[in-house]
């Protein structure tokens, strides 16, 4: 859908009459994405939303007032960046049926010096004005197989911005598998926001991950120990199904988890076609859609990034963090880190293993290259009113799919948009009217 004024805010109208039972204009929804205002209209309104004098409506009128949602930087050049992932070594005690760095496996650790020479890069004297910095130990292999090293990173962390003054957070994502009382006490004084990879059911956790019993124990354990964590799963098309199942579990036997993130899996080998991804996208969506109204009963907040585009507007999918991989280099993705990977030389704008004292080096033609893929420069994203919700999609997704794909992951985070939209003004017209139908008041308005 066309922005519908020239020389006002970017307007976009949705048609959704579909949704109620309507011809497709009968209802649309007027969304100002730079905003995230949106409400719905009838045609009528519609029409005069199109019209010379749009900037006299009741919607574009308030949007005048209306603050601009923050935009999420992209660092413009190599000293502003602000998202670091280090991944500490390209090693892992499981062997996840969809892992996305499995051809990167190695026994590879990252040379001291790579990690060091990150930390005083970020830490610089002449950017501890600069945003604040996100360290993240991830990917590439089980953190925890390094935890030693990670107090050793983490020691010099906080050295280092003592002198410098620049903030930081902490972050880790780990199997959840290796959690002794030592690591979780530890994690929990350094406040290390911690998320747990965990498939909820024993069935599905021991034919993806295995360990259930282990990974359980050590999950009730933080609990025990007030160490704050979150979980995440990645849902394939076989353990989808399962995702009420999973919710019911949390409530049972998880009571004091109040939270979970799924994510769809990402994988050419499996859903390479746009029938297959098309299918794939379709059950998620169906399922999880479903699933939100079991989880708000069970008092758990189900979440997925998929779904969650409204807080903010970007301009590109890809922030280009730094992520340290193993071997020293620098990718822009945690998920292309080893040299064994096909696309590594694609994503590879830097290195921190750099001989003797001499700082980390960067590809400045490849991070501007990296920059480019954004919503400014792929012709598709120009008219879309998700585009700013999107950014363009993922660079991994578009260099690892064919391009049939293109148009059925788009349609699939309009899709998540619109839905996301139409829950928020469902719940706030049911706060109101909680004796009345938000489907049947908008089809008695129209």
């Amino acid at each position: 859908m066309k922005n519908v004024t020239d020389n006002q805010p970017e307007l976009y109208l949705i048609p959704v009459g579909e949704l109620f039972e309507l011809d497709s204009k009968a209802v649309q929804i007027a969304y100002a994405p730079l905003h995230g205002a949106y409400t719905l209209v009838d045609a009528k309104e519609a029409g005069k939303l199109q019209e010379p004098s749009t900037a006299n409506t009741d919607f574009t009128t308030a949007l005048k007032s209306l603050p601009m949602l923050p935009l999420l930087p992209t660092p413009p050049t190599t000293d502003d960046i602000w998202e670091v992932d280090l991944l500490l070594n390209n090693i892992c005690n499981f062997h996840c049926s969809y892992c996305y760095s499995a051809a990167g496996r190695s026994n590879k650790r990252m040379p001291e010096a790579a990690w060091k020479k990150t930390v005083d890069f970020i830490f610089a004297p002449d950017k501890k004005d600069k945003l604040p910095v996100r360290f993240s130990f991830s990917g590439g292999g089980e953190p925890l197989i390094s935890f030693p090293e990670i107090r050793r990173v983490v020691n010099y962390i906080e050295q280092k911005h003592q002198e410098s003054g620049r903030p930081y957070t902490l972050g880790l994502v780990t199997n959840g598998s290796l959690l002794t009382d030592e690591v979780i006490e530890y994690i929990r004084d350094k406040k290390i926001e911690i998320v747990v990879s965990f498939e909820v059911l024993p069935e599905l956790q021991n034919r993806e991950r295995g360990s259930w019993d282990k990974v359980s124990t050590n999950l009730h354990r933080m609990h025990e120990l007030g160490c704050p964590f979150g979980i995440r799963s990645p849902l394939t098309e076989d353990a989808l199904p399962h995702l009420p199942a999973m919710l019911n579990m949390l409530a049972e036997q998880f009571p004091f988890i109040k939270s979970l993130v799924v994510e769809p899996v990402h994988s050419p080998e499996w859903y390479g076609s746009s029938e297959k991804l098309s299918a794939y996208f379709d059950l998620f969506f169906n399922t999880y859609t479903k699933a939100v109204e079991q989880a708000e009963a069970l008092g758990i907040m189900l979440v997925s990034n998929a779904f969650s585009q409204l807080k903010y507007r970007r301009k590109a999918k890809c922030m280009c963090k730094a992520v340290v991989t193993a071997e020293g280099s620098i990718s822009h993705c945690a998920r292309v880190a080893a040299s064994t990977e096909p696309l590594y030389d694609r994503f590879i704008y830097g290195h921190a293993d750099t001989p003797g004292d001499e700082p980390l080096s960067f590809k400045q033609e490849m991070f501007e290259f990296i920059n480019k893929r954004n919503i400014f420069e792929q012709p598709e994203c120009v008219t879309c009113y998700a585009r700013w919700n999107c950014g363009g999609d993922c660079s991994l997704f578009r260099q690892t799919y064919p391009a049939e794909c293109y148009e059925v992951s788009c349609h699939f985070t309009k899709r998540c948009l619109v839905w996301e939209m139409l829950r928020n003004m469902r719940k706030q017209f049911s706060h109101a009217n909680p004796e009345q139908s938000f489907e049947d008041y908008v089809r008695s308005s129209i």
